[in-house]
């Protein structure tokens, strides 16, 4: 009597190691994550896009859970944006004004009021982590940032010498 001998088929073979390869990737995706923490739901929320302000020459990034603005960055020419001459930077966080929430329009009325009213204003930034103050009688001459590159002796651009 003959011994019969099945013989599996190559293709057979190489399905098997797949499903099995499969199988072992998909446990280990699965133990990865009941090790990493979730993800908190208020970062899967999306975050407004920066809007430009033209009343303040400003890019701004609303925080609704902070209720703050951030400074993304200032029209091409600095000098006439309102928050530059009075000493923000981009990447400020812009917390109060006049004791205030930040809103846009909060901010414009409160530089008018300075301007036309001579009504001081008081701008609450965080800058590198430190809240400091930003006080005003009257609008600065010039850009802070100007007066920055001034101290530094570096160049500062033509017409605001």
């Amino acid at each position: 009597m003959k011994s019969m001998k099945t013989r599996l088929h190559p293709i057979t073979v190489v399905l098997a190691l797949a499903v099995l390869g499969f199988a072992i990737y998909i446990g280990y995706v699965r133990k990865l994550q009941s090790m990493s923490p979730a993800v908190p739901p208020q970062m899967m929320e999306p975050r407004p896009a920066p809007a430009y302000d033209e009343g303040l020459g400003a890019m701004l990034q609303a925080s609704p859970e902070t209720k703050s603005h951030m400074i993304v960055g200032f029209r091409p020419s600095a000098a006439a944006s309102p928050l530059a001459m009075l000493g923000c930077f981009p990447g400020d966080v812009l917390v109060s004004c006049n004791g205030a929430p930040v809103t846009g329009t909060e901010v414009r009325k409160a530089i008018e009021e300075m301007e036309k009213k001579h009504k001081p204003i008081v701008l609450e930034v965080y800058r590198g982590g430190e809240k400091i103050e930003l006080k005003h009688e009257k609008m600065p001459a010039e850009p802070a940032i100007y007066q920055r590159l001034k101290a530094q002796g570096r160049p500062v651009p033509s017409g605001h010498r």
